[in-house]
């Protein structure tokens, strides 16, 4: 027998918790940059662009699938928070924190050890991840990009450019450059362009680049010379 009732607006836990967050109080000042003034305004005018609303969050279903995990972004304060789907009572914070600047992307992600990851550059990665699971958050600023996990370590990474998107993938996480609207008008000739799409599969990893490389199809005789 399936039984209905009425539907009600979801408010999600961060929301009544960050009523009583300390917010931006006892800050330390934000850190000096040494960012060209050109990459500093253009990131600026991308914060104001990414996210119109006031604040958002993500639900997922935690690892023991008997609890839920819920990630709330308002302005520059981030809560991570775990419990019972519908009950209130049953939320416990795992972290909450308040940014240097407004957050732009929060996602969960999942990293992998990669014991047996490949040493030489080249190799094939295993099509599956392998080593233990890293289970995270992703905040990304203007400028940064920091990785909480949920053993307690945190993690920071300078970003080379303003990033349009992000994504939780198999490997990691991808992310998506935000290409200037000069580059997009006055395109540069191949070889010279920057990549737009870009990967990192461990938080003590380097962001690199993600290439595509077309397959071939043919035999040896067909090749031309």
């Amino acid at each position: 027998m399936i039984s209905c009732g009425d539907a009600q607006e979801y408010v999600p836990f961060g929301r009544d918790y960050i009523s009583c967050h300390p917010g931006e109080v006892g800050l330390p000042p934000a850190r000096p940059t040494t960012t060209p003034p050109h990459l500093d305004l253009l990131r600026q005018l991308d914060t104001v662009s990414i996210n119109a609303s006031k604040d958002w969050w993500e639900v997922r279903r935690s690892a023991d699938t008997l609890t839920e995990e819920e990630l709330y972004v308002s302005g520059s304060t981030v809560v991570w928070s775990r419990g019972l789907a519908g009950n209130i009572g049953s939320r416990q914070i795992i972290k909450s924190m308040t940014c240097d600047s407004p957050v732009q992307h929060a996602l969960f992600a999942t990293f992998y050890t990669y014991p047996d990851q490949p040493a030489l550059l080249g190799e094939p990665i295993p099509e599956e991840p392998t080593g233990e699971s890293i289970p995270s958050i992703c905040i990304v600023e203007s400028d940064s990009l920091s990785i909480y996990t949920v053993d307690g370590e945190d993690y920071s990474l300078a970003l080379p450019f303003p990033v349009r998107k992000v994504w939780p993938v198999k490997y990691g996480v991808l992310l998506e450059r935000q290409v200037p609207g000069a580059e997009v008008a006055s395109p540069k000739p191949e070889g010279e362009r920057l990549p737009t799409f870009y990967s990192l599969m461990h938080p003590l990893d380097e962001i690199n680049p993600l290439l595509i490389v077309s397959g071939y199809s043919g035999s040896a005789a067909s090749l031309p010379t």
